[in-house]
C-alpha cells in the first residue's frame, strides 16, 4: 500500500502493483502483439510480394512500430491506463499523483519500453532491474513519464461480524454517541473490523487504549 498526494493535496490509499503481476501482465501483451503481427503479416506479405526490398521493409517496419508501439500506446491512453494484460491481472497506469493518464504519458512509456526495455536493447533486464530497486516498482518508462501501476482488483478479505452481547444490548440502547469524534469512530470501527486477525497481546493492548478514550467522550 502507498500513499498519492493528489494536486488538491487529497492522500490516496494505492495497493502497488508488485513486480510479478506486471512481469505477468507484460507476457499476456506480447502474445497479443505476436498473434496480431502474425496477422498481419500474412495479408502485408501478399501486397508487398511483388514490390522492391525498400518497400517491403518499409512496410514491415511500420507494422512493427503500429503494433509494438501503436497498440500499449492507445489501450493506456483510451482505456484508462490498462491494456489487455493489465485488464487480466486488475493493474492500471496512474500518474504520481493518482490521476489518470493521459497521451503524453502513454506515449513516453511506449516509447522507453520498445526502445529500451521491452525488449529494446536491454531484452528487458533495464526496465525489471529498475522496478525491483525501485520502491514503487518503477521501471523506466514509469520514472520518465511520472506514471506508476497500481493494483485495482484485490481480493476480497472476509471481515468477521462482531455481535453484540446480549448482557450489554440494554446498556447500549442508552448511549449517545454523538460527542463521539470521527477520528474515534474510524479507530474503533478499524479495530473492530481486524480483531480477529491480531495477536491477543494487541487485542488486550489496543482495544484497552480505544475503550478508554471512547469511555471519556461518551
Amino acid at each position: 500500500m502507498t500513499q498519492l498526494v493528489t494536486g488538491e493535496a487529497v492522500v490516496l490509499d494505492l495497493r502497488l502493483a508488485g513486480v510479478p503481476s506486471r512481469v505477468l501482465a507484460s507476457l499476456i501483451d506480447v502474445a497479443v502483439e505476436g498473434a496480431a503481427l502474425a496477422l498481419l503479416l500474412v495479408p502485408l506479405g501478399a501486397v508487398v510480394s511483388s514490390s522492391s526490398g525498400a518497400a517491403t521493409a518499409g512496410a514491415t517496419i511500420v507494422l512493427l512500430l503500429g503494433v509494438l508501439l501503436g497498440y500499449p500506446v492507445a489501450m493506456e491512453t483510451l482505456a484508462g491506463g490498462r491494456t489487455l494484460g493489465k485488464l487480466a491481472l486488475g493493474l492500471r497506469v496512474v500518474r504520481d499523483d493518482g490521476g489518470p493518464i493521459g497521451f503524453r504519458h502513454a506515449i513516453t512509456r511506449g516509447l522507453l519500453g520498445l526502445f529500451v526495455e521491452k525488449p529494446g536493447f536491454t531484452w528487458g533486464s533495464a526496465g525489471l532491474i529498475t522496478a525491483l530497486l525501485n520502491e514503487r516498482a518503477k521501471r523506466l518508462g514509469d520514472l520518465a513519464a511520472g506514471t506508476v501501476v497500481v493494483q485495482e482488483r484485490v481480493a476480497h478479505r472476509r471481515v468477521d461480524t462482531v455481535q453484540m452481547p446480549p448482557p450489554l444490548a440494554g446498556w447500549a440502547s442508552t448511549l449517545d454517541l454523538a460527542a463521539l469524534p470521527d477520528d474515534l469512530a474510524d479507530s474503533a470501527r478499524s479495530y473492530l473490523g481486524r480483531v480477529g486477525s491480531l495477536n491477543p497481546a494487541s487485542q488486550a493492548e489496543l482495544g484497552a487504549r480505544i475503550a478508554t478514550a471512547v469511555a471519556g467522550v461518551v
